[in-house]
């Protein structure tokens, strides 16, 4: 008969052979991913942001990396700050918010999961008088909150509040392992404030639309949903979560690596909030705990833009489909089928996809091609990112040999 002692090693023999360790450093690339907003004038992006008829977005164009601005008609550029890198930028009341690189962290040096990801800092730019404020003390505030203080991995995102209040968020190591889970934190001033009534507002334990049950919280003008691993006395453990300025009607996605199926908001009407979650549009009415309407699209979609209340909507497959939301009908159709195409923008009549380095331009009524381009760009490389500010289509590379980024493209949709 075999014993308890025997039992417990083939258990533990089995677990060690399902999970995987990294005892070396091992830099894990994101793979290309296009960003979308809500407008294309949002004054929030990963790397670009429109405020008061200009542009901000990293570039190195003059020969300095760094966060950049113009006019939105492409004019006076000039460089504002230097940056190897940003993470994200956000600008409010002439205050530009953003993400600096600092350094590729491996977590702790005697961890078993020594998996890679960049480690950024808050940093705020006056506009006027270009004086640069650093939140260096959030470091030591989230670190000391940690269990394992080596572990610490840095500023992974965040997202100003308004009134010197911010989301941050951190990287936690996940089973299986190389997976990583957020860190949602509410830091106002020097401190970082408990979850409950007098920060963020749980308007709903569970909002069910979908496999999972999304939580969602509100605080001021602001809301957040995403699918909640766990409500911590200072900070939620979450995957991946989108906020929503119902002022400025800006919703903005929030993830610890890529994923299928974002949360988001479209839009808040009184106590009805219209978003989706995984293959799901939804209709709920917060004050009444009740979803009022749902509409399934299949999996993996992305809500690319929206003309005159119609939501587009790019649905992976085979072939990437195109399919129209109309909110005020609460109807989904299907549009036209895209050709191994990955959607970049919407403006006016107009799609525009990205096959491989070629850029194609399609009527948004037929469907039809009216125009194309060859880009100067390897689009099957790593650690690309995409995104429209203005009238223009951004695209930037991180280089982790040099542990730089570079903007490999710069093109005005017209």
């Amino acid at each position: 008969m075999i014993n308890r002692a025997a039992i417990c090693f083939i258990i533990s023999f089995l677990l060690i052979g399902c999970v995987a360790v990294q005892k070396t450093p091992k830099y894990m690339p994101e793979s290309l991913t296009a960003h979308y907003k809500n407008s294309e004038l949002a004054s929030v992006g990963v790397m670009s942001a429109v405020y008061e008829n200009r542009c901000y977005y990293f570039s190195d164009e003059l020969g300095v990396s760094g966060i950049y601005s113009m006019l939105l008609d492409g004019t006076d550029v000039s460089l504002e700050i230097e940056s190897d890198d940003v993470q994200r930028i956000q600008i409010t009341d002439g205050i530009l918010y953003y993400l600096d690189y600092e350094k590729v962290c491996y977590g702790d040096e005697s961890s078993h999961q020594q998996w890679g990801n960049r480690f950024y800092s808050l940093k705020a730019l006056d506009l006027k008088t270009k004086q640069v404020k650093e939140y260096g003390f959030i470091h030591d505030l989230l670190r000391n909150l940690m269990y394992d203080r080596e572990s610490y991995r840095g500023i992974w995102d965040f997202y100003y509040l308004g009134n010197d209040t911010f989301l941050i968020d951190t990287l936690e190591t996940t089973i299986p392992t190389g997976a990583f889970s957020l860190c949602v934190y509410l830091v106002k001033d020097h401190t970082v404030l408990e979850w409950n009534e007098d920060s963020f507002i749980l308007l709903a334990h569970s909002v069910d639309v979908a496999e999972t049950s999304y939580r969602l919280f509100r605080y001021k003008d602001f809301f957040l949903t995403g699918d909640v691993y766990g409500l911590r006395e200072n900070y939620l453990s979450i995957g991946e979560y989108a906020i929503y300025d119902s002022k400025n009607n800006e919703s903005t996605v929030v993830k610890s690596r890529p994923h299928d199926n974002m949360p988001r908001f479209l839009s808040n009407q009184e106590t009805v909030m219209t978003g989706y979650v995984d293959n799901i549009i939804f209709e709920y009415d917060y004050e009444q705990d009740m979803v009022l309407g749902t509409v399934s699209l299949p999996e993996k979609e992305e809500i690319i833009g929206c003309l005159n209340n119609i939501y587009y909507i790019s649905v992976e497959g085979a072939n990437s489909t195109i399919y129209r939301f109309d909110e005020e009908a609460f109807q989904v159709e299907e549009y036209f089928t895209l050709d191994d195409e990955q959607v970049i923008a919407i403006k006016g009549n107009y799609i525009w996809t990205l096959n491989k380095n070629i850029l194609y331009c399609r009527d948004v009524n037929t469907g039809e091609y009216v125009k194309k381009e060859r880009l100067d760009f390897d689009e099957s490389s790593d650690d690309i990112k995409i995104e429209r500010g203005g009238d223009w289509i951004f695209v930037k590379k991180f280089d982790v040999e040099t542990e730089k980024a570079k903007l490999l493209l710069k093109y005005r949709l017209e």
